[in-house]
C-alpha cells in the first residue's frame, strides 16, 4: 500500500473504542476490519459514498454502526451479521451537513425506592406477534420497533438514551431524533440563514451533557440535555409517548395480514362459488325451500354436484377455518392486550403530564385535560370493540359450522342416494336459527368482521390524531424545557478579528480532554493557514501558530484531525507533549481541464502542556 492510500484510508477511518475493529470507506461500500491483522469481517454496499456525511460506532455495545446521509436517512447496521441492515431511520431532514450520534446511559430505576408504574404492565400477558404462513402460523415474543439496535447486549440496567443530532445548512436547524423515532427541533429554521456546522463535539461525563456545536465561520453554540437525562420524569414521558405510537402501529400491523390472507380469499371463494355459478339470493331461497320442505330443483342440484363438488366443500371448511379461526386468535392473543396496553398508557401519559405542569404550577382546577379524556374514551371505545368482536367470531363460527354441516349432508345424499344421513335435524331445537343465521353468514361472508376492520381502523386513526395534539400541545414543549439551547456565540471569529477565517476541522484531544485542536484558514490570505489549541473551560483559544508557507499552499478539500494521541511523552513533571496525526486531503493537477486528483499529507502536531501556559507546534509533513 502506498503512502498516498495508507493516508486516504485513515482520513475515511472510525475507530471502535469497545471493541477491536475498526471502519473505513470503500469503492462504493463500507468496510470493517479487524486493528490486530486488517482482516475484513463485514461490509455494507453504499451506492453513493459523496452522499454520507458521517459513520459512527456505538459506543456502548461496540456492535452497530450509525450510516448518516445527506437526504436525512439514517441506516444501522450490525456488524456481528455482516453489517446487516437492522434498522433503516428516514427523518425527512434533507440537506444535513453535520451529526452525531450520541448513546446515554440512564440512571438505574433499581437504586430508586419510587413505585414502578410498569409493574401493571408487566403482570399483563406478554404482546407477541403471528409469523409465518396461514398454513403454519407460528408466534414469537413482539419487541418495540428499534428495540433490535438499541439493546443488544447493552447491560444498561437504566436503560439508553439515543439521541441523533441532525443540522441542516439551510435555515439552521438543529435537531435531536430521540431514540430513533422522536424528532426535536432545537434550533431554526431561520430564513435565509446559510450557517453550516463543522462539527458537533460531546462534552459529556456522569453529570454533564453538553455539546459544542461548532460552525464553519467560526462561533459555537452550546447544546445541554443535563436535565433533560436527570429528570426521571421527562424520559418516562418520551418512552411512553412512543410506546403508544408504536402499540397503534402494532394494532394496524395486526389487522392486514388477517384481511389480505385470511379474509379478503375466502369472500372471494364465496363470492365465486355463490354468486357467479348461481346468484346469491337465488341460492338462498332454493336452500330454504329444501330446508323447509324438502323440494330441489335441477338447478339447485346442478350446482351441488358439479359448482359445490366434494372437492370445494372441503376447500370451503377450510378458507372458513382459516378466516374465523385465525381472525379470533389474532383478536384474543394481539388485540385485546394491546388494547388494554394503550388504556393504562393513556392514563401514564396524562400523569406525568399533570405532574410536570403542577410542578410549574401550571394546573387549574381540574386534574384532567381533555385532550386525554377523548383518547381515553377511544382507547376504551376500541378494547369495547375488541371484546364485542371475540364473543361475536365465536358465535358466528358455531353457527356456519352447523350450517355446513348440514349442507355436506345434503351433497352427499344428492351424490349418492344410499349415503345415510349423520345429521338429524329433530336432534337440535334451535336448528332452524342456526341454519338462518349459517346461511345469511354464508352468504354474506366476513361481514362483521370487514365491520370491525373498518371501524378499529378509524378509531386507531382518531387515536393517533389525538396522540399528535397531545404531543403539539403538552409532550414537545415539556421536553424541550429540559434542554438548554444557547446563541452562537463568537469564537475563533471574535479571536482573529482582524481576519475572515473558515474552520476546517476540530478535535478533541482524548488524552487531555481539556483541550481542543483546530485548523482553519484565513480567507483574507488563503495560503495562510493556522493551528491552534482552545481550552474548553474558558473556551477560548489558547494558542495559534501559522504553518509553514509550503504547506498551507495546497488546494485543501479536507482536514481530519485525529483526536487519538499517538504519543504521550512527559518532558518532566511540568512539562507533556502529546503528538496528534493531522489528515489533509488536498488537490493537485489543473482544476479547469478537470484533471485534478485527491491526494493526502500527514502532518504530526504536538500539543505542549506546560504548569501555566500551552502550545502547539508542527513536528514533522509526510
Amino acid at each position: 500500500m502506498t503512502e498516498d492510500a495508507l493516508y486516504a484510508r485513515q482520513f475515511y477511518t472510525e475507530v471502535n473504542n469497545v471493541l477491536p475493529l475498526y471502519v473505513t470507506r470503500g469503492t462504493k461500500q463500507l468496510v470493517v476490519n479487524r486493528d490486530t491483522d486488517d482482516s475484513t469481517i463485514a461490509s455494507t454496499f453504499i451506492r453513493d459514498p459523496s452522499q454520507v456525511v458521517s459513520y459512527q460506532w456505538d459506543t456502548i455495545g461496540g456492535e452497530i454502526i450509525s450510516v448518516m446521509f445527506q437526504d436525512g436517512s439514517i441506516r444501522i447496521n450490525d456488524v456481528m451479521y455482516d453489517a446487516k441492515l437492522v434498522a433503516l431511520l428516514r427523518t425527512q431532514r434533507t440537506g444535513l451537513d453535520c451529526v452525531l450520534w450520541d448513546r446515554i446511559r440512564l440512571p438505574s430505576r433499581a437504586q430508586s425506592m419510587e413505585w414502578d408504574p410498569d409493574i401493571i404492565t408487566q403482570s399483563l400477558p406478554r404482546l407477541v406477534k403471528f409469523m409465518g404462513s396461514d398454513a403454519s402460523p407460528s408466534m414469537s415474543p413482539y419487541l418495540p420497533t428499534n428495540h433490535s439496535w438499541r439493546f443488544p447486549n447493552s447491560g444498561a440496567a437504566g436503560g439508553i438514551l439515543d439521541v441523533h443530532f441532525l443540522h441542516q445548512k439551510l435555515g439552521d436547524t438543529l435537531v435531536a431524533l430521540l431514540n430513533g423515532e422522536y424528532q426535536l427541533q432545537l434550533t431554526g429554521p431561520h430564513q435565509e440563514d446559510q450557517s453550516e456546522l463543522r462539527k458537533i463535539i460531546a462534552r459529556t461525563d456522569s453529570k454533564r451533557h453538553v455539546y459544542n456545536c461548532y460552525y464553519k465561520t467560526g462561533p459555537v453554540r452550546q447544546v445541554d440535555l443535563t436535565g433533560f437525562v436527570e429528570d426521571k420524569d421527562t424520559i418516562k414521558l418520551l418512552e411512553r409517548f412512543l410506546l403508544f405510537q408504536d402499540y397503534l402501529g402494532y394494532f394496524l400491523a395486526h389487522l392486514e395480514p388477517i384481511q389480505t390472507e385470511c379474509v379478503e380469499p375466502y369472500q372471494e371463494f364465496i363470492e365465486r362459488l355463490c354468486e357467479d355459478a348461481f346468484g346469491k339470493e337465488k341460492l338462498q331461497e332454493s336452500l330454504t325451500d329444501h330446508f323447509l320442505v324438502g323440494s330441489m330443483d335441477e338447478e339447485l342440484r346442478d350446482w351441488l354436484v358439479y359448482s359445490l363438488g366434494e372437492r370445494n366443500l372441503e376447500e370451503w371448511k377450510s378458507l372458513m377455518n382459516t378466516a374465523y379461526r385465525r381472525t379470533s386468535q389474532v383478536v384474543l392473543m394481539c388485540l385485546v392486550p394491546v388494547s388494554e396496553r394503550l388504556i393504562i398508557l393513556c392514563e401514564q401519559l396524562q400523569a406525568l403530564v399533570l405532574t410536570a405542569q403542577l410542578s410549574e404550577g401550571m394546573v387549574g382546577d381540574s386534574l384532567e385535560i381533555s385532550e386525554f379524556t377523548d383518547l381515553l374514551e377511544n382507547c376504551q371505545e376500541l378494547l369495547q370493540l375488541v371484546l364485542q368482536t371475540v364473543k361475536q367470531l365465536a358465535k358466528d363460527i358455531k353457527d356456519i359450522k352447523v350450517f355446513l354441516l348440514w349442507l355436506e349432508n345434503v351433497l352427499k345424499t344428492t351424490i349418492n342416494k344410499d349415503y345415510p344421513p349423520n345429521f338429524n335435524v329433530s336432534e337440535c331445537g334451535k336448528f332452524g336459527f342456526l341454519f338462518t343465521s349459517g346461511l345469511a353468514l354464508t352468504l354474506e361472508p366476513a361481514k362483521k368482521t370487514v365491520t370491525f376492520f373498518d371501524e378499529s381502523r378509524r378509531i386507531v386513526r382518531e387515536c393517533g390524531d389525538l396522540l399528535l395534539q397531545v404531543d403539539n400541545l403538552y409532550v414537545r414543549d415539556l421536553l424541550l424545557s429540559k434542554v438548554i439551547v444557547g446563541d452562537p456565540i463568537p469564537l475563533l471569529n471574535s479571536y482573529y478579528i482582524e481576519h475572515f477565517v473558515t474552520l476546517l476541522d476540530i478535535a478533541q484531544v482524548a488524552a487531555h480532554p481539556a483541550y481542543l485542536i483546530y485548523l482553519c484558514r484565513n480567507m483574507s490570505n488563503r495560503s495562510e493557514v493556522l493551528l491552534g489549541a482552545i481550552d474548553c473551560q474558558s473556551n477560548k483559544v489558547a494558542t495559534d501558530i501559522k504553518l509553514p508557507y509550503n504547506h498551507a499552499e495546497m488546494d485543501i478539500e479536507g482536514v481530519r484531525i485525529m483526536g487519538d494521541a499517538s504519543q504521550i511523552a512527559p518532558e518532566s513533571h511540568q512539562t507533556t507533549k502529546i503528538t496528534l496525526p493531522i489528515i489533509v486531503q488536498y488537490k493537485s493537477g489543473d482544476i479547469t481541464l478537470r484533471t485534478h486528483e485527491s491526494h493526502y499529507c500527514k502532518l504530526d502536531c504536538q500539543l505542549i502542556l506546560h504548569r501555566e501556559s500551552v502550545s502547539v507546534t508542527i513536528a514533522r509533513l509526510k
